[in-house]
Formats: structure tokens, sequence, C-alpha cells
């Protein structure tokens, strides 16, 4: 009998000293990881427009010299000021790249250097993983805390890891890290009946905004403030004070006209108009100037946050921009038409039409095919999706087989080295709860096969506000558009 009790007296004592050797080894990897990260957290001070300081926050340097941080940690703000561990000023942002109050993220444009920099975790931390949360509370730069990552939780309909990390007021925006230096979430504190509760943006929320096409945003306005205002303007969309801009649907034809009253606080010259449409369908927006050289911009709104579409920059020395997308239903769309940043000081004449798409257009993976057959489903910065019409097959519970191609604006290298310019990929995508997985793809470079596989993926949800939200929601709205 005695023998009998010992043995799992001793396994549960191995386990234990087990436990122990790898929270010690995981304390020890600290200092290595804080070092690592030396010079890439960043104090946020924001002011309002009266120059009246706001608050104190936390960010972090990313690849190619962005910042990211909450988007609360700008609310209300006029200007951001980023300051280095030292305290030496390295910038001012005005606007954000990219903002999500949804999920709670702002991603600041490049200033000063863009080295030392993070990079993002490739996979979720588990439950019980350690973690180091990097912040700057009441401004005390470089200020470390330790733990774990303590729960999956949804908190007021986000995705949120709950850490037992300590986070203090000014933390909210730094990066919380995995023992590999990796940022795995940003930090966020959240106060629920009457208890200060730590938690984590996770770092899927950051690659899928990170990946999005950057835009000229407004920080959100403070919940004393007036509705949020347009892209790049202090215009409010909303405001009953303000006539709101026109409304325009397939088959518009606008002449208009680029004067003093369309400048904007930056300088440029812009007209602003609402689109609607049927849902599901594609359509081709077209401005064309004889005095300026045009840009166009596609927005839509998702709650208070502003996202971009598509963008034609039309800076390649034309006299006009074009830009094909897929209306998705119940969505409010907002059109921007102005001048490049080439010759933004120009006003004068334009037209901008509204029409349904019809010319042939080739691809660069070997196929020639029309504009009909594979229609718009999305755009990053890095590349446009568009979706096969003609091969969509029900699997059954509201899911649906499709095939999806990339074409990447320049040649894209991965992390395992392939280098391509387009992918074709075939989704199972299911428009009941907008989750997706990958069937079979393959990766091209100037109409040769680089890779395939058919290893299918496992199941995910699509993070709200990126690319493959937004391709899946045009797919799904497509095939409830035409019954399929």
């Amino acid at each position: 009998m005695r023998k009998t009790l010992l043995i799992p007296c001793l396994l549960s004592a191995l386990a234990a000293q087990g436990f122990a050797q790898t929270q010690m080894a995981s304390r020890q990897d600290i200092p290595r990881v804080v070092a690592s990260a030396r010079g890439t957290v960043v104090l946020l001070k924001t002011f309002d427009r009266q120059g009246h300081v706001l608050a104190l926050g936390s960010g972090f340097r990313i690849v190619g010299g962005r910042y990211v941080t909450n988007a609360h940690v700008v609310e209300g703000a006029s200007r951001v000021e980023i300051f280095d561990d030292t305290g030496a000023l390295l910038g001012i942002a005005r606007s954000a790249d990219m903002l999500s109050t949804t999920v709670d993220l702002a991603i600041l444009p490049s200033v000063g250097r863009r080295a030392p920099y993070l990079s993002l975790a490739d996979v979720a931390p588990a439950v019980g993983e350690q973690i180091i949360v990097i912040g700057a509370p009441e401004g005390l730069t470089n200020t470390v805390s330790d733990g774990i990552v303590s729960a999956l939780r949804r908190v007021e309909s986000r995705q949120l890891l709950q850490i037992s990390a300590p986070i203090s007021p000014g933390s909210s925006g730094g990066p919380v890290l995995n023992t590999r230096g990796e940022v795995v979430g940003v930090s966020v504190s959240i106060l629920r009946e009457g208890q200060n509760l730590n938690f984590a943006v996770p770092v899927s929320d950051v690659i899928a905004l990170v990946s999005s096409r950057p835009g000229q945003f407004e920080f959100p306005a403070s919940t004393d403030d007036a509705p949020p205002s347009s892209p790049r303007t202090g215009r409010s969309t909303t405001s009953s004070a303000a006539t709101p801009p026109p409304m325009l649907n397939v088959g518009s034809l606008v002449n208009g006209q680029l004067t003093p009253a369309d400048k904007i606080a930056d300088g440029a010259y812009i007209d602003y108009f609402r689109l609607e449409g049927a849902r599901g369908r594609a359509v081709s927006i077209w401005a064309s100037s004889s005095d300026f050289e045009p840009f166009i911009a596609v927005f839509r709104f998702v709650g208070d946050s502003v996202v971009t579409v598509a963008t034609d920059k039309g800076q390649d020395g034309g006299a006009s921009a074009k830009l094909i997308l897929t209306l998705l239903p119940d969505v409010r769309y907002m059109i921007a038409v102005g001048a490049s940043d080439e010759s933004r000081s120009r006003m004068g004449g334009y037209t901008l039409t509204i029409a349904a798409p019809t010319q042939p257009k080739a691809v660069s993976q070997g196929v020639s095919v029309t504009e009909d057959r594979w229609l718009p489903a999305a755009s990053s910065d890095l590349y446009d999706n568009q979706f096969d019409r003609t091969r969509i097959t029900s699997t059954g519970n509201g899911a649906y087989l499709v095939w999806v191609r990339s074409i990447y604006h320049s040649p894209y290298t991965s992390k395992n080295g392939n280098t391509y310019d387009s992918t074709m990929l075939q989704y199972e995508i299911s428009c009941s709860d907008l989750s997706y997985r990958v069937i079979t793809g393959a990766e091209y470079l100037k109409s040769d096969l680089v890779w395939s596989s058919s290893d299918q993926t496992s199941w995910q949800a699509a993070m709200p506000e990126t690319v493959a939200e937004m391709a899946g929601r045009t797919i799904c709205a497509y095939v409830k558009a035409h019954g399929l």
C-alpha cells in the first residue's frame, strides 16, 4: 500500500519541481527581453486644440517605423507628441494611419528613427504562458511588470487576453511580450464592476490593422465632443448643422469643381460624396480632370471608426484615377476626390463617374479572364483581392467554397523566403459566423509557380475591420444577393 501511494507522490513532486524550474527559467528571461526591447517603447503625450495636455500613454515601434497604441489613448487629441525612453521628442502625430475603436487600436505614422522595433508574434500565447509588460505609467518610461496569461475573455463584444501583470494608468498602449521578445498583445486596463482588471488586445488584431491599407484619420472624438469627423477633415459627417455630402449610386455622373472652399487643414482640396448601391454589386469609380492630377479614396464606417476600402493616389502622371469595389450590405461609404500629392495645391474642374465595370482584365498568374468573372473582394496596402463568381460551391450550413486571388502591388517575400507577386487560394467560408479556412493554395512569380500546398488549415474567425473580414462580407453578400 505504501509503494502504491509513494509513486503518485513522487510524480507530483517531480511535476512541481519541473514547473518551478520552468517558472525560474522564464523569470530569468525577463532581463534579456527587456534589454532587447530597449528603445522601442515610447511615451505618448496628447494635447487638445487649445494646447492643453489631455493624457499620457504608452506605445511601441513596429517595422517601418510606425507606432502602435490604444485608440482611447489618443481620444480627443488634436496632436500627439512621441518621446523615446530618454525623454527626447521623436516627432508629432496629428492623425493616425489606421484606427479602430472597435478593437481599441491606433497605428500612428512613422516619425523619427525607424529602428529598433518590436516584432509581432505569429501565434497567440497560451493560457498560463509567461508575459512581460513594458509601459510608461505616469510618464515613467521603461516600467516593467510580469505575469502570465490568466484567461481568454470576451469583454464588451471584444476578445481579450486577461493577464496577471499589473497595468498602471499611463501603461495602456504598451507592448505585452512573450519570452522571445515578440509582441503578443497591447496592454489595456478596464474598469469593470468596480474592479480594475488587466487585459491585452491580442496580437491578431494588431496584425489585422497593420495589414490594412493606411489612410489619414483624425483621432477619435472624446465622449464630450461632437460625432466623429470624416476622413482628413474637421467637417462632421453626421452633424445636423452640416450639409451631408451628395448621395451617389451606380449610374451617377458628377461634373464637379474644386474651389477654395474645399481646402482642408493640411492644404489639400477635396470633395466628398456618399455612395449606396445594390449589395454584392461591383462598381467602377472613375475621376478625370484636365486641370489637375486626381486621386480617389473610398472609406466605410464601422461604428465610429473609419476604414479605408481602396485608394488610387493618381501619382503616375495621368489625368485620371480609377477604383473597382464590391458593395457590402448595410455599409455606409464615403468617396473623396481631390488633387494628388503632386498637384495638391491646384484646383479646377473634374468628372466623377460611378458605373458597372465592363472592361476585360489580364491577371499575372498566367490566366486571362474578364472582370465579369473576377469581382473585387478587398484591398490592403500590399495587394488587391478578387473572387471567382463562377466557381462558388455550397458545402452546406451556410458555408461555401470559393477561389480568391491576390494581386500584389510589387513582388513580396514571405518569412519562408518565397518571393511572389500573386496567389491563388481556395477558401471555405462560413457566412453564418464569418469564419474561414484555406483548402488549397499556390504562389506565383511572373506566372511561374513558386509554391503550392493542399494542406487544409483550421477554421478561424475573421478579425474585425481587416482584409479577411471585408473579403468575407463581400463574398457572402454576393452569395446572398444571387441566391447561391
